[in-house]
């Protein structure tokens, strides 16, 4: 999923979970509260095990749960405010305005 920021698009974001994590669910909602809205991805799937594994070589070995990734930074258990500080970052910069004679006719 791609979040907002005003008008500027921000990196994909994507949760990292277990069936088990009370704490990954609070995450998510709290970040549901603030209008961000992720995909959710239970690592203990078969299907998903390679996120597991990139979260263990991130964490010494662990596979601590909730993990988010926004474009290519994962976010060990962050807090709301860290996940919205990782988003604007991620934002684009503004466009640069082009110099004036851009647009113009020759010989004007």
């Amino acid at each position: 999923m791609i979040y907002e920021i005003g008008a500027e698009i921000a990196a994909p974001i994507t949760i990292y979970t277990t069936r088990w994590c009370g704490h990954c669910r609070r995450l998510a909602r709290r970040l549901a509260e603030a209008g961000i809205e992720a995909p959710m991805i239970d690592i203990d799937r078969d299907e998903h095990a390679h996120h597991g594994r990139r979260i263990e070589q991130q964490t010494g070995g662990y596979r601590t749960v909730p993990a988010v990734e926004i474009g290519d930074r994962l976010l060990v258990n962050p807090t709301v405010a860290e996940v919205t500080e990782a988003l604007a970052e991620s934002a684009p910069p503004p466009p640069t305005r082009l110099p004036s004679y851009f647009g113009t006719k020759r010989g004007q």
